[in-house]
């Protein structure tokens, strides 16, 4: 019998107790270069050095990654996860084609837009990078024929995913294997001993800073550092280390994957749609920017499409075509993004809850509380116990928590996350504590008032001359279009120079 939905209370927690939950095992971890002092610059650097004036390294480029629960690595130090029964776990595609299918359900609130900023934010937080060359040679593990390379079950670096027997679409095609190639990890770079547990590297910084947009070394060479402190919250802790959970980037973010709409539709300033274009056709080919009034025709659709709804269901683009460039088929993210987890070693999902202060199921019926019987007869169908279940599996299950896009696993998550890249950037818009890098008050009135998605779009754009006023949201009787001069905006007078 179903039970009622369960209600998620989040435990909370004191900064005291916030830092010595703060992942003590990676604070002492540094990987790139650290400086033996910081002077203190009124403008954050280019790659996150520095930004903690008492540990130089925390969030900057190079970086591991952090941790909620102890990995859950094989050997505890690399290898891929297995069941309580020292079994491989199911196989990653077969997950995806049973419990996440290709469906497309609209969001009736909120626009594209709202999950294109998702995707933003996720980035610009963290970037795993891969290896991509060993002695000059490509890593390839997989073809792009979907052949499995002669030395995939020797090369270290590969863990390709193969194609199951019921996946009728590749098997028609006469494919093996998708390409999978492991993260760089401290262990890669000998910044862990051979026997510690690896941990994955960030190639970008930890923090909310546009490195996404600029880039490490455009943000050095065209001086586009800035000064990032907007005021008075003044909750900034030191010793709160704002580095990315391996929980959030390797599995809370990427359930977000949901909101993606394979067609990109193109609109005219009068909203009227003149071009719709596929997804898996224009990936890394930003050229349709300069194609006619691309630029603004997507901007607006951005706008005014509406987002896939937050739930199991995953667009065909992909998980069916994903990367395919001149191919038939191509890759499935989603289970790309369950064999990511493995490849970081992220805890199941049972001992997130038990982090999280929830509920822990003792069998698969207890799961009921928080997951349809239908999803948990699947999920019986996957895994033998229910302690063999994966974060990335579970926490996409769970019912939403009211008012949010999560189920309260990736929720709690997600606080934590966010709250840890709050306290612990010195430079956030919302600290005003060091008067040498914060707005003045005047100037953070005007960017609380004038600083909007809206306003983005109506200063960006080539010619756009309207826009809603909550422009994550659709439009509607209660969120107009405008013309672009009744938006507020930010008034940058106040930071002219007097001097």
């Amino acid at each position: 019998m179903q039970r009622s939905a369960e209600v998620l209370t989040i435990p909370t927690i004191t900064p005291q107790e916030l830092e010595t939950k703060n992942d003590p095992k990676t604070k002492k971890i540094s990987c790139g270069s650290t400086p033996t002092t910081c002077k203190k610059d009124p403008y954050r650097s280019f790659d996150g050095i520095c930004n903690n004036l008492k540990n130089p390294s925390w969030g900057a480029v190079k970086e591991p990654f952090s941790e909620l629960v102890n990995n859950s690595y094989a050997d505890g130090v690399h290898q891929f996860p297995v069941t309580s029964e020292n079994e491989q776990l199911p196989n990653p595609r077969a997950i995806s084609l049973l419990l996440f299918p290709s469906k497309n359900i609209i969001d009736y609130k909120w626009n594209l837009n709202t999950m294109q900023w998702g995707q933003i934010i996720a980035h610009d937080m963290s970037f795993a990078g891969r290896i991509t060359l060993i002695n000059n040679n490509p890593v390839t593990c997989c073809d792009s024929e979907g052949q499995l390379a002669s030395d995939s079950d020797k090369n270290p670096f590969c863990a390709p995913i193969l194609i199951p027997e019921n996946d009728a679409v590749n098997k028609e095609d006469g494919r093996e294997c998708m390409k999978f190639v492991r993260t760089v990890s401290t262990k890669d770079i000998d910044c862990t001993s051979s026997k510690s547990p690896s941990f994955p590297i960030n190639e970008v910084t930890s923090y909310l800073d546009l490195s996404l947009t600029y880039g490490e070394d455009n943000m050095a060479k065209n001086k586009l550092i800035y000064p990032n402190a907007k005021g008075y919250v003044n909750d900034y802790n030191p010793n709160v280390k704002a580095g990315v959970l391996k929980e959030s980037a390797s599995a809370a973010f990427r359930y977000f994957h949901t909101l993606i709409r394979g067609q990109l539709r193109l609109f005219k300033e009068s909203r009227f749609p003149y071009q719709s274009i596929r997804l898996s056709d224009w990936l890394n080919k930003p050229s349709i920017l300069e194609k006619n009034d691309g630029y603004d025709g997507l901007m607006i659709g951005l706008s005014f499409q509406p987002q896939d709804k937050s739930d199991q269901y995953f667009d065909r683009e992909i998980t069916q075509y994903l990367f395919k460039g001149n191919k038939t088929l191509g890759l499935d993210l989603r289970a790309i993004d369950i064999q990511r987890a493995r490849d970081h070693g992220v805890a199941n999902y049972i001992d997130l809850r038990s982090y999280c202060g929830l509920s822990i199921p003792k069998d698969f019926d207890d799961l009921c509380d928080y997951m349809s019987i239908k999803n948990v007869n699947a999920l019986k169908s996957i895994y033998k116990r229910v302690e063999d279940i994966e974060l990335t599996v579970g926490g996409s299950l769970e019912k939403h928590v009211h008012g949010t896009l999560v189920g309260p696993t990736f929720l709690c998550i997600l606080l934590r996350q966010f709250y840890i890249t709050r306290v612990g950037d010195r430079y956030f818009y919302e600290n005003g504590e060091d008067k040498e890098i914060a707005f003045t008050l005047d100037q953070l009135e005007t960017i609380r008032k004038g600083s909007s998605m809206a306003r983005l779009f109506c200063d960006n754009g080539i010619n756009i001359k309207k826009m809603q006023a909550k422009a994550f949201e659709l439009v509607s009787p209660w969120n107009a279009i405008v013309q672009c001069d009744q938006l507020p905006f930010v008034n940058l007078t106040l930071w002219k120079d007097t001097q």
